[in-house]
């Protein structure tokens, strides 16, 4: 049995890619389920918006041989020094797991975390039987520097995004500025505040269909915070017509995870301030010629879909495939 562990009652990109290949591996073998984690009794764990999936799941499994076990690097604290049952950490994120250890060590030794991590003979990083996988080239790079390889398996968009009808036009925009109050909103702020005369409209409280209409009808999108992974926001507004404007953290400072010109990535620092203003009141006066330098980036998101069947059809004869026989 093929199993991939996932927090319940929880619908994010994050849950929503564990999703997706839940579904990929379900057209390969029916001998996958999803396991749950956080379950409350009487509850569904399946969030509405991943009803589609059609998700056998369970709430418990044993540390068997000949049996899978897939899950994301925030649950690895659960999962690593198992034993039996095939091991395979999927990292979505990289940033995640430094905090998520931060928060499981007393604070004493919240300090040495990354040296500590070294030390610890059954860690994550030195278990020779774990398969690691990761999400984006930033991943892998925090990895290798940790002496783990791994394979590349990334994600795409909802096809919502994919199959909207868009018009990269300055006609159907208005000077907008999108961010996520959830993502580097210190330096947003400040951003903000050097543009006094700008309009900034948080993607908050909308529904799917309330982001897409947003997005289409607004020039750029911004995003200061951290990139802990090859993150979807950024993506789904570019394909739907934003200039996106980042700043160089995490993924956003790799050309292979975030291909959108250098002119559109910025240190988060205060002497970028100026200069982040200017590139807004330019994509606002010169959209139509600053968005051509977006295709690049919305040709890597419409071949997403593709790349992560032809990555994952790779791991699954490589790791996989004699646990589904």
């Amino acid at each position: 049995m093929i199993y991939i562990a996932c927090p319940a009652f929880c619908a994010t990109g994050g849950t929503e890619l564990l999703h997706q290949l839940y579904s990929h591996l379900k057209i390969r073998t029916d001998k996958v389920k999803i396991y749950y984690t956080g379950l409350e009794s009487g509850k569904n764990p399946i969030p509405e918006s991943f009803i589609k999936y059609e998700v056998e799941w369970v709430d418990q499994i044993s540390d068997v041989e000949g049996d899978v076990l897939i899950y994301p690097e925030v649950n690895a604290h659960l999962f690593s020094r198992l034993h039996r049952i095939k091991s395979v950490c999927w990292w979505l994120s990289a940033d995640n797991y430094s905090e998520q250890r931060k928060i499981l060590r007393p604070r004493l030794l919240q300090f040495m975390n990354s040296f500590l991590l070294q030390l610890e003979p059954n860690s994550i990083f030195s278990n020779k039987k774990i398969t690691h996988l990761a999400q984006c080239n930033y991943t892998i790079d925090y990895l290798s520097k940790k002496g783990v390889v791994a394979d590349y398996l990334s994600d795409y968009l909802n096809e919502l995004y994919l199959n909207e009808p868009v018009e990269y036009s300055s006609n159907a925009r208005e000077n907008v500025v999108l961010y996520n109050p959830k993502k580097g909103i210190e330096y947003t702020r400040r951003i903000m505040q050097n543009a006094a005369n700008t309009k900034f409209v948080p993607i908050e409280n909308m529904s799917q269909r309330q982001i897409i209409d947003r997005m289409k009808s607004s020039k750029v999108y911004i995003d200061f915070g951290n990139h802990p992974g090859k993150d979807r926001i950024p993506r789904e507004a570019s394909i739907m017509g934003c200039i996106v404007i980042a700043g160089l953290r995490g993924s956003a400072k790799f050309e292979s995870d975030l291909p959108i010109p250098e002119t559109s990535k910025f240190a988060v620092r205060n002497s970028s301030l100026i200069g982040i203003v200017a590139k807004i009141n330019e994509a606002f006066a010169n959209y139509d010629n600053v968005i051509s330098g977006y295709e690049e980036h919305r040709k890597m998101i419409r071949l997403e879909k593709s790349r992560f069947e032809t990555d994952l059809a790779l791991i699954w004869d490589k790791h996989i495939r004699e646990y589904a026989e």
